[in-house]
C-alpha cells in the first residue's frame, strides 16, 4: 500500500475497529446463548458470526476483482457447521478480517472508484463496497447486543 493510500488506511481502520468491537462483544457472550436462539424463533449469534465472516470473504473477494455471488444454502450451512464455537467463530473472524485487509492493501489508491457490481445486484464503487464490511460487522454486533440485553447483560463490553 502506497502513502498515498489514504481511502485504503481509512478502510482498513474501519474494517478492523468493528471487529475489535464484534469480538469484544463475541467474548463476553455466555457460550450458551451464543450457540441458542429464543426459542427457535431466530439465528443464533454463532450462526450470524459465520454469515459476518463469511461476507468479509465475499467482498475481499469482490475488491480484489473476482466475481462472486452470494453463498447457497448448502454452502451459508457449512460455513456455520464450521464455527460452531466462540473459540472457532473468533479464529474464523480474525482469518476472514485478515483476508479483507489484504485485499484493501491490494487496491491502488487509483482503484477506489472503480465500480463493481454487488452480488445484490448494485453497481458500487470498491471503496464502498469495502465500507459494506464494516457497516455489515456492526450490524451483527447490534443484534448480538440486543440479544445480551433480553438476557439481562446491559453493560457495554467494548468500553472494558
Amino acid at each position: 500500500m502506497s502513502e498515498s493510500n489514504a481511502v485504503a488506511e481509512l478502510l482498513i481502520g474501519l474494517v478492523q475497529e468493528t471487529a475489535y468491537l464484534y469480538g469484544k462483544d463475541l467474548a463476553a457472550t455466555p457460550d450458551d446463548l451464543c450457540a441458542n436462539c429464543g426459542e427457535g424463533k431466530g439465528r443464533t449469534i454463532l450462526n450470524f458470526t459465520a454469515e459476518t465472516i463469511g461476507f468479509n470473504h465475499l467482498i475481499a473477494a469482490l475488491i480484489s476483482g473476482e466475481s462472486k455471488s452470494f453463498p447457497t444454502e448448502d454452502e451459508r450451512n457449512a460455513l456455520a457447521a464450521a464455527f460452531d464455537t466462540k473459540a472457532t467463530a473468533k479464529v474464523g473472524l480474525e482469518t476472514s478480517v485478515a483476508a479483507l485487509t489484504a485485499a484493501i492493501q491490494g487496491v491502488s489508491g487509483d482503484d477506489w472508484m472503480t465500480k463493481v457490481t454487488a452480488p445484490w445486484g448494485v453497481e458500487v464503487t470498491r471503496a464502498h463496497l469495502a465500507g459494506w464490511a464494516a457497516l455489515h460487522t456492526m450490524y451483527h454486533d447490534g443484534q448480538m447486543n440486543l440479544l445480551q440485553i433480553q438476557n439481562g447483560d446491559t453493560e457495554v463490553h467494548w468500553m472494558s
